[in-house]
């Protein structure tokens, strides 16, 4: 019987190992660019494992939509929950200009002639 002290040690574990693994990838591939090991190649080869590593653990949880039974749910409760999606939806619309031009600064909001206190 495995208790939660073994789960996360074996988790722990398995966690350094895989991390083990993304390191030996990363030089794997860095060395096999021209002039080896560069710091700012490692740093780009880094941010690309990374990223499909993260990629591949996402896609593991996928299944979550699946476990959750989401297509189990009574058609009276997506029908409670349309209008307040489109109330949602609709106030994205009219408020994204606002919203980017407030992005740029307050000062230039206020310069285009923006109100932003309204927005706000």
């Amino acid at each position: 019987m495995i208790t939660s002290c073994g789960f996360s040690y074996i988790r722990d574990n398995l966690f350094r190992k895989g991390s083990a693994v993304g390191v030996a990838i990363v030089f794997g591939l860095d060395s096999l660019l021209p002039n080896g090991l560069i710091p700012v190649h490692m740093a780009v080869v880094g941010t690309v494992i990374g990223t499909f590593l993260s990629c591949v653990s996402a896609a593991q949880n996928i299944s979550f939509w699946h476990n959750s039974r989401l297509h189990q749910l009574e058609p009276d409760l997506i029908w409670l929950f349309i209008p307040f999606a489109i109330i949602g939806i609709i106030t994205a619309l009219l408020l994204s200009r606002s919203i980017a031009i407030i992005s740029l600064g307050e000062e230039v909001a206020v310069n285009l002639g923006m109100r932003t206190l309204l927005i706000k």
